[in-house]
């Protein structure tokens, strides 16, 4: 049976999402696939090469005054009452969108997601987003659009992945779809809404699998659904 393990470096884990560059796959002799933002072999296969794209013309002088320290505890007192206006838990909303944009409403992906809640310019329109540079909108049009996935798939896993990979593939699928890119954005959100929240994403009664958090010496951190490199017991 192919095991499925994700690898990454702890400075990386760090990091916003928009951080990541460049992830690679390759499988161990024993089967076991990885995934992981450094090659560890050399028959590694680039599989996802997602920057974010600069931002636009004209907004690079205004950049560093959208993402100071007081423009962030603005954006996140946003991020709170917006959430409590769709009933939906702040830090789960503050976690999506350290992943998605580090907290910078100028953030433009090169696939066209904008701004701090990374929408897409059809979803910011199906969302009544008229500016989605603008972090009052964005980060409204962002939840509503997460409440409506939460509703939709009735799990907080499935609603992540739809965010990211969108809808129609998680109904495909039926689960969190098997890209790279998908299954790191959800343990990304999930590390980072535990860690700030100091809580665990409620288990759906369904006996979902269990990912292990391994530290190794010389940094690196596994994310894992097998517990073969665990001397103790270490999930979230």
């Amino acid at each position: 049976m192919l095991r499925l393990t994700i690898c990454l470096t702890v400075a990386v884990l760090l990091l916003p999402r928009s951080a990541f560059s460049e992830i690679y796959r390759y499988v161990d002799e024993n089967g076991n696939e990885y995934y992981t933002n450094t090659p560890l072999q050399k028959d590694a296969e680039l599989i996802v090469k997602d920057k974010k794209a600069p931002a636009p013309a004209g907004a690079d002088e205004n950049a560093r005054a959208y993402i100071s320290e007081a423009s962030v505890e603005e954006y996140k007192v946003i991020a709170e009452k917006t959430a409590k206006r769709y009933a939906l838990d702040p830090d789960l909303v503050k976690a999506v969108i350290e992943i998605e944009s580090g907290w910078n409403p100028r953030a433009v992906s090169s696939r066209g997601a904008i701004g701090l809640m990374q929408l897409m310019p059809e979803t910011a329109l199906e969302m009544g987003v008229g500016n989605p540079y603008d972090p009052r909108e964005n980060i409204e049009g962002g939840v509503k659009y997460l409440k409506r996935l939460l509703r939709r798939f009735g799990d907080i896993e499935l609603a992540l992945a739809a965010y990211n990979a969108g809808p129609s593939v998680v109904k495909r699928y039926g689960s969190v779809p098997p890209y790279a890119e998908t299954l790191m954005y959800v343990q990304d959100i999930l590390f980072q809404y535990n860690n700030d929240g100091a809580k665990r994403a409620k288990q759906d009664g369904r006996g979902r699998e269990r990912f292990y958090k391994v530290v190794f010496e010389d940094g690196r951190v596994l994310y894992t659904n097998t517990p073969v490199y665990l001397n103790g017991p270490s999930s979230f």
